[in-house]
């Protein structure tokens, strides 16, 4: 009989032990399909809002549309109440809200219980901005670390409003960036089921903010790309805009004499200029000119130049008159540090002159063929610098005679100012030497002659200033 018992008993134990560890094994099971499901959950949710951004950097949405977009999804994967995000501006060192969903209300500024419901809205909706290293956002900017804040802790970091609707029970605040490069900060306000965030969910609204960080960072990328690229046609443009502006000398052919030209731009688009006027059967009119400066300012100033040359070169016979003319214009209506050095030259095939006056300009070189060379140097200052009465005083116009064989070589300090790998100058001395070396040459060979001595002395075909010749004989 006690046998009998204590085989009972013992068959109840070895049961309960049995069914204990099957509860056991049951929850085990049941723990690890939770966490497998809230696992699938956070996928879908980052997936969800990384979808969104596709599609919408598709469509060519704004930054500020992806701000909103980061809200919206934040609030589905955080079952949120509402939620804002404040954009960072490095240079003045703020964070700004720039976007919000629900009525996320002010954590630093109390609104008055004297407003009405419109007046609200239209206070929340304005957003507020923090500095730097200001109040529980500033915080998490500084140190890049989320904070949660329970009901407990409200209280001591966030404002209390006097309206329910605006009241914060619990708070999730998660920096956005990327590489410790701040972009913003994400702020989630009350979940919707009226309890504390979970431990899961802080961690879901870090990892979106951070796919979120790398997604902006992308985007600011791409759109930087695409502007370069859209820089790079309108300069590729501009180029060749300012290129037909140059007379081609292979295609301008003058019955009374000949003549070659080179302007290489140190970068894509450049300041220096020539151009020619055929005056009448025996006069021509070469004009060689810098502006200051290189790049887009000093073309677009060059192109301006050129559109008053046009004009101002028939209605004056003296270079000088035509000078004077472009320095009232330069002067009144460009600001002084942009002016513009000039070498104006007419060439007189009949009377066997050439005419010259210089605004602030390298000096042309006069070629003879048993005389050594000589440095044409009537005076000037540089167009645009000095009013009318000051640059009209110091203008000179010179006249020298120009035989049958003489040549003329007008240049640029893109020519004399060259440098080499040790930043010494090309120098007048050297561009003389060559001149004088090759006097005998034909324009275009001469032009030819003269670059390759300054690529081989500068050791590249890169240059460091824009570069123009045009020779003339």
């Amino acid at each position: 009989m006690i046998s009998e018992v204590v085989y009972v008993v013992l068959g109840i134990f070895v049961g309960c032990v049995l069914m204990t560890l099957c509860l056991k094994a049951g929850s085990a099971d049941s723990k690890q399909e939770d966490i497998r499901t809230c696992v699938e959950k956070e996928k879908t949710i980052v997936l969800d809002l990384l979808h969104a951004f596709m599609h919408a950097i598709s469509q060519g949405v704004s930054q500020k549309q992806l701000y909103h977009l980061i809200v919206h999804h934040s609030l589905v994967g955080t079952e949120g109440m509402s939620a804002c995000f404040y954009e960072y501006f490095p240079d003045s060192k703020q964070l700004k809200k720039v976007a919000g969903e629900g009525l996320f209300p002010p954590l630093k500024t109390k609104i008055s219980d004297h407003l009405s419901r419109a007046e609200i809205l239209s206070l929340i909706h304005q957003g507020e901005v923090f500095h730097y290293d200001e109040g529980i956002v500033g915080k998490v900017a500084q140190t890049l670390h989320p904070i949660v804040l329970a009901a407990d802790d409200i209280d001591r970091h966030v404002i209390h409003h006097w309206d329910d609707a605006l009241k914060i029970k619990n708070l999730l605040i998660s920096p956005v960036y990327f590489k410790n490069g701040l972009l913003g900060v994400l702020a989630v306000a009350n979940s919707m089921c009226d309890v504390a965030f979970l431990e899961n969910t802080c961690c879901l609204l870090e990892l979106m903010t951070r796919q979120a960080g790398i997604m902006l960072h992308n985007v600011k990328y791409l759109n930087c790309q695409i502007e370069k690229s859209k820089l790079d046609f309108d300069l590729k443009l501009a180029s060749h805009v300012q290129s037909f502006l140059l007379p081609c000398s292979d295609l301008v052919k003058l019955s009374h004499c000949d003549f070659s030209a080179y302007c290489k731009p140190a970068q894509q688009i450049g300041g220096d200029f020539y151009t020619l006027f055929k005056l009448d059967e025996d006069r021509t009119a070469f004009i060689v000119a810098d502006v200051a400066g290189k790049g887009i300012a000093a073309s677009l100033l060059m192109t301006t130049c050129v559109a008053h040359l046009k004009h101002c070169t028939f209605l004056y016979d003296s270079p000088a008159a035509v000078l004077k003319t472009m320095n009232k214009y330069l002067y009144t209506e460009t600001s002084q540090e942009m002016f513009v050095t000039m070498v104006y030259c007419v060439l007189d095939t009949n009377r066997q002159t050439l005419k010259i006056a210089r605004a602030g300009h390298e000096c042309p070189l006069l070629v003879k063929s048993d005389l050594p060379i000589q440095k044409l140097m009537p005076q000037g200052v540089g167009l645009g610098m000095v009013p009318s009465e000051i640059f009209d005083n110091l203008l000179e116009e010179a006249t020298y005679d120009f035989k049958p064989g003489d040549t003329c070589v007008l240049y640029t300090d893109g020519v004399t100012e060259a440098l080499n790998a040790q930043n010494q100058e090309f120098s007048q001395q050297n561009l003389l030497r060559i001149v004088d070396e090759h006097r005998d040459k034909q324009p275009k060979e001469l032009i030819q002659r003269i670059i390759k001595s300054v690529e081989d002395f500068s050791g590249s075909d890169r240059l460091s200033d824009d570069l123009t010749l045009l020779v003339f004989h």
